[in-house]
């Protein structure tokens, strides 16, 4: 089952990969620009008996537009002909609602047309660097804004809540992303080819 990480430069995806997977990627330091540059796959990691490949994916950004997008589809072409099961998409606690980020989920969530989205799992990362009451402002504002997770929210997507850096918080929020998928039929030794101009399995 592959499984992408998404979200904008500095959210922490490919901590998320290497702590889930124990991977060994190097992680940006700063946020301010991206360090992944091009598609990374973990090694197999299983969970509860479903074997789970986790794709670190550079950061989404507006000067990039849809080329991580773009990137991610030719990478499943090339590697492993098979389509995604399921989303992460990572969103900074803090960051400016009034800035990029909500475009740059308005771009994501554009994908996603599909009736339904239990594969689709939202978390919040970057909770030690701000207050836990700033932080709990700013994670009402991103669940209920109506250019933010609300989008997907409404068809099924599951937000899993705080990312704590840690084994569990990360399989955690893989788990609801396999159960997901499965209610959609997906599972691991189903190849399933990927569909001309679809990027997402939100799309199917």
């Amino acid at each position: 089952m592959r499984i992408a990480v998404i979200g904008g430069t500095g959210t922490g995806k490919t901590s998320f990969v290497n702590t889930a997977s124990g991977s060994n990627f190097r992680v940006g330091g700063t946020g301010l620009s991206p360090i992944t540059n091009d598609l990374q796959m973990s090694p197999i990691v299983d969970l509860s008996g479903q074997r789970v490949i986790l794709i670190d994916t550079p950061g989404l950004d507006i000067k990039r537009g849809d080329k991580t997008f773009k990137l991610l589809e030719e990478g499943l072409r090339e590697t492993t002909k098979r389509r995604l099961a399921g989303v992460i998409f990572l969103h900074k606690i803090g960051s400016p609602m009034d800035g990029q980020q909500p475009e740059i989920f308005d771009r994501f969530a554009k994908l996603c047309v599909a009736a339904r989205l239990p594969n689709i799992a939202l978390a919040t990362t970057g909770w030690n660097y701000v207050s836990r009451e700033r932080g709990l402002a700013e994670e009402h504002k991103a669940l209920n804004h109506d250019k933010f997770f609300d989008l997907v929210i409404r068809k099924g997507a599951v937000y899993t809540g705080h990312y704590e850096n840690s084994l569990a918080s990360a399989q955690q929020t893989l788990g609801r992303v396999v159960e997901g998928a499965r209610t959609l039929g997906l599972d691991d030794w189903e190849i399933l080819l990927w569909p001309d101009s679809k990027w997402f399995p939100c799309l199917s």
